[in-house]
């Protein structure tokens, strides 16, 4: 009796000690938009930087993420726009954030083909030739 006693009241010491249990979370609100055009970003992502924990924005450009504490750092990035990195203290103020555009410089694109001509019947794959009026007919969708 007295080895169930001294093994459930370590249990429940554990688990009155352990942080996770009792640890509320904090959720943060916010909003990201085009800082020229003010439309919203929708698919944007947020993420807690340092981990692996995020999230994306929705159809409204609005998130909710949670925290476990405060300070933290918001990791912000969207395709086509420069990253964003946003410390937030005040749970209770939603995060409005403009995203500025980042103008992509293109390497070159070369396109090549071999002018040797190559009959079907030595092809290593399956070739078939079709004309307009044949892709036309073809039973599967519309193509104009």
């Amino acid at each position: 009796m007295k080895r169930i006693l001294l093994v459930l009241s370590i249990a429940v010491s554990l688990l009155i000690l352990n942080d996770d249990l009792f640890a509320q979370k904090i959720s943060l609100k916010g909003s990201i938009s085009d800082k020229g055009s003010k439309e919203t970003l929708v698919g944007t992502n947020v993420v807690i930087k340092g981990t692996t924990t995020g999230v994306t924005t929705d159809i409204d450009g609005k998130f909710t993420i949670e925290v476990d504490s405060l300070p933290v750092t918001l990791q912000i990035s969207y395709v086509g726009y420069m990253k964003k990195e946003i410390k937030v203290n005040d749970p209770n103020t939603p995060v409005k954030i403009d995203m500025e555009m980042k103008v992509f410089a293109g390497q070159e694109v070369v396109v090549s083909a071999s002018r040797v001509s190559e009959t079907i019947m030595e092809s290593p794959i399956s070739i078939q030739k079709l004309n307009a009026k044949q892709i036309q007919e073809a039973a599967s969708g519309d193509f104009y």
